[in-house]
């Protein structure tokens, strides 16, 4: 082949070989004519430094309540040496994993969705996240109670894949929340609103009651600004509330998300779906899709935690290495790896807390692990080299594990 970059000519399958063997010897003489000092950094590290920093320090700017146990903050870049900082970029519907220090002094990561769309957050320099709160929903509560206006947050990269792809998903695109699982929604829903012409949305928000239907002013304005191609279906599972005005909520329907509902919402289009909320909303939604014959181009999930609550069922113990360190840890069958080293003080690395990302991966050396769901995000080379995810294993017997330290700061014991 040719070496002119104007100018390509096949000279045939065996003279086209020889040659590209030739840029072997080439290669090898470059690399040892090369010095052995590391270069400096280049403009393309620095850049990837920027967009995926391993840490972002923030700190609350504004603090809006959404209802009586829903709120939505403002994080902004905290300035460095008198330089003005940038939030790293992100798509409409990722998240950040968000460390929450506890009242013992030590902290747990949980991811929380962007709830502003990448235009908003490019304009005032600051992510929104929205948190729910409730009895079960203890760092949720710790959030709500202890963030104040100037409290300082430390949050991963933007992380996900709950994100539209306009090579891959439909022209046509339902959006099914269930509670909390709105909020990426909030972003996803503007952004491709705003940029893709040619693509139309149905939102079906489900919620206990209208108190908890929460964006109705943003969902109400994007309804009169996109008439064709956004449609909004709200579903109180404790019934419309008929002393509440019509027609602010899009339509209204009680009960679940059932067939009827998400038969409505495809309305005879080939559709991507967009799922976000609990693990049994999933489930129910994909037996409704089913007794409905609904077949979409695409399902996208975002799941929001699996459970890791102990029940007493069966203790185990966990013997934990990880930097050297030994410690025995105390287990139930019914909760995480990662559950079992967080009630135990300690700050295991985690993300997506739902076996996609693979930010805590740990190896089982010994013992036996159930993944009530297989995770999304461990490799089949890893499950032959004995590599897990803490976040979504459960252990069967004794386990002994090795953890990998938390990237800044280091797992800590107590």
């Amino acid at each position: 082949m040719n070496r002119n970059p104007q100018r390509v000519v096949i000279r045939g399958q065996m003279k086209d070989l020889f040659r590209f063997i030739g840029h072997i010897g080439d290669r090898r003489r470059i690399f040892r004519r090369t010095s052995a000092d590391r270069p400096r950094e280049g403009y393309a590290a620095a850049l990837a430094r920027e967009l995926h920093p391993e840490v972002q320090h923030l700190r609350v700017s504004e603090i809006r309540r959404e209802s009586d146990s829903i709120f939505t903050y403002r994080l902004i870049p905290v300035d460095a040496d008198g330089k003005k900082k940038s939030i790293a970029p992100f798509q409409a519907g990722q998240y950040l994993s968000v460390d929450v220090q506890m009242d013992s002094g030590f902290f747990i990561s949980r991811p929380y969705s962007i709830s502003s769309t990448p235009e908003e957050a490019r304009g005032y320099n600051a992510y929104e996240i929205t948190v729910k709160t409730g009895p079960d929903a203890f760092i949720a509560r710790k959030i709500c109670e202890s963030w104040d206006i100037g409290t300082a947050v430390d949050v991963s990269d933007p992380c996900g894949r709950f994100t539209y792809e306009p090579l891959r998903d439909t022209s046509h695109l339902v959006c099914l929340a269930g509670g909390s699982g709105i909020t990426p929604f909030h972003s996803i829903i503007g952004d491709v609103l705003s940029r893709e012409t040619s693509v139309s949305i149905t939102l079906v928000q489900g919620a206990a009651n209208r108190d908890e239907l929460i964006y109705n002013d943003e969902f109400r304005t994007l309804e009169e600004t996109h008439p064709d191609r956004f449609k909004r279906i709200s579903v109180l599972s404790d019934g419309p509330d008929v002393s509440e005005p019509k027609g602010s909520d899009g339509m209204v329907r009680q009960g679940f998300i059932n067939t009827d509902i998400l038969t409505e919402a495809f309305n005879g289009r080939d559709s991507t779906v967009f799922i976000c909320g609990p693990e049994a909303m999933h489930r129910y939604i994909d037996d409704e899709m089913g007794k409905a014959e609904l077949r979409p181009k695409r399902i996208r999930r975002e799941d929001y935690g699996i459970p890791g609550r102990p029940t007493g069922r069966g203790p185990v113990k966990m013997t934990v290495i990880t930097a050297g360190l030994i410690r025995n840890v105390p287990a139930d069958r019914d909760e995480t790896v990662l559950v079992a080293l967080e009630r135990a003080g300690m700050e295991p690395p985690s993300r997506c807390r739902t076996g996609s990302c693979g930010w805590c991966r740990g190896a089982l050396l010994e013992g036996k692990i159930r993944y009530d769901k297989d995770p999304e995000g461990l490799r089949s080379a890893d499950r032959k080299l004995g590599f897990f995810h803490p976040c979504a294993a459960k252990p069967e017997t004794d386990l002994i594990v090795d953890i990998p330290g938390k990237k800044h700061g280091g797992v800590k014991w107590y």
